[in-house]
């Protein structure tokens, strides 16, 4: 049997790669689900194998990926039979199974035996803690774990756990796109050419490079004006406070807890010097409120001098707790306006004094998560994540305080008024 497919492809189909999770990922064009479709029937056709397919709805696959296998085989001249909304048959026996992928759907997979191939296609949206349930599920001999993406954001689960890594021999990720496949139409091509044209970059390079989208439409901080400063130095801050936004769940979904460190310098610069964030139990946040207490004290060579939560419901709680067990000192605030108008006041008074650490060390890992989720914060909040925001906006409320001499300031308007 011939079949044509883009050279990328060729270690997958000459059974080359060792791992147990191949990623592909990228943009339109790129051949992905045509290539593992044929992938999958022709290992389907060699010998009797379970195949499960999925996407996060049901609904969707009945329809399309139904549609993409019996064309597929129809190319190659392959017969598959259809046997209800939730399997294909072959001849030999080989069942290909089409399921959803989302927590009302994960009996579905488990419920299937001996699995050899798993496609999860379209993976960009799917849950972290459907894909932690799925993959151990996926146990018959040899089996392996296909991906297939265009990720939207670098706080993805799956760019993260299997994209954005080091080489290892658990997981592979190749990078497709329009360019790898000789056989991408012309028709597509032209739509690509005009959004080259009338795309902002960032929105065209998602859609047909692959790149994670950082576009914002709605855009409220702008991170460009934040700085780097010397973490190799040291400095005489003049206030340093752990700023914490608390969330007390360690569901995937769950909001983040975000502890912050923050310095603020004798040329009034507020220096991020350290950020926590996780899914943390309360036992857990308490743990590493302590933990990210005494990196701050390593980094700085002197101790905080205050921890600021907000008073109320889960930050009420683990105040109480550090009042009642620890000798830190600990403040809390009560915010009086709503989120967005926060942010805007807060960064917008002090973000060109914001710097985050220049050199790479074991302690600022956190610096491309927190940019990302800068540039991701949105007006109508509509965005994903904005715990280290709070947690930012926080402390500069705090420290703007502690930067300005109000009695002064006072003072000076006092003058104005009396020469008007």
């Amino acid at each position: 049997m011939e079949i044509s497919i883009p050279r990328i492809f060729e270690s997958l189909f000459r059974e080359k790669l060792p791992h147990r999770v191949i990623t592909y990922y990228g943009g339109r064009g790129g051949g992905k689900s045509e290539s593992i479709t044929r992938f999958l029937i022709i290992q389907a056709i060699k010998e009797k194998i379970n195949i499960a397919v999925a996407r996060e709805f049901k609904g969707y696959n009945d329809i399309s990926l139904h549609q993409l296998f019996m064309r597929v085989a129809n190319d190659i001249g392959i017969s598959l039979n259809r046997r209800g909304a939730e399997r294909i048959t072959l001849e030999n026996g080989s069942n290909i199974f089409l399921l959803g992928a989302n927590k009302n759907s994960i009996d579905n997979v488990r419920s299937i035996d001996n699995v050899r191939y798993f496609w999860l296609e379209e993976a960009h949206n799917i849950d972290e803690e459907v894909i932690q349930t799925l993959i151990p599920s996926i146990r018959g001999d040899d089996s392996k774990i296909l991906i297939s993406l265009n990720p939207k954001s670098k706080d993805n689960y799956i760019y993260k756990t299997f994209i954005n890594i080091p080489k290892n021999d658990y997981s592979i990720a190749i990078k497709v796109n329009y360019s790898d496949n000789p056989f991408f139409p012309e028709v597509l091509n032209k739509d690509r050419l005009r959004d080259l044209k009338t795309l902002p970059r960032e929105v065209y390079l998602h859609i047909w490079e692959g790149e994670t989208n950082d576009y914002n439409d709605l855009k409220v901080i702008n991170t460009e004006l934040m700085g780097y400063f010397d973490n190799n130095k040291t400095f005489d801050y003049r206030y340093i406070v752990l700023s914490i936004d608390t969330a007390t769940s360690i569901k995937s979904g769950a909001d983040y807890s975000a502890i912050g460190a923050f310095g603020l310098t004798n040329d009034s610069e507020v220096h991020l010097i350290h950020m926590n964030r996780g899914h943390y139990d309360f036992h857990t946040l308490l743990s590493e409120i302590k933990n990210t207490y005494e990196i701050t004290k390593e980094l700085t060579k002197r101790t905080p001098n205050l921890i600021l939560l907000e008073s109320k419901a889960n930050g009420l709680s683990v105040m109480q707790e550090l009042q009642r067990t620890t000798n830190l000192r600990v403040k809390g605030v009560n915010p009086m306006n709503d989120k967005l108008s926060r942010v805007v006041n807060d960064f917008f008074s002090f973000i060109d004094k914001l710097k985050l650490p220049m050199h790479q060390s074991i302690y600022n890992f956190w610096i491309n998560d927190y940019l990302s989720e800068c540039k991701s914060f949105r007006a109508d909040n509509k965005h994903e994540h904005d715990d280290m925001i709070d947690s930012t906006s926080q402390a500069l409320a705090f420290l703007c305080r502690k930067t300005f001499n109000y009695a002064n300031i006072k003072e000076a308007f006092a003058g104005v008024k009396n020469l008007l």
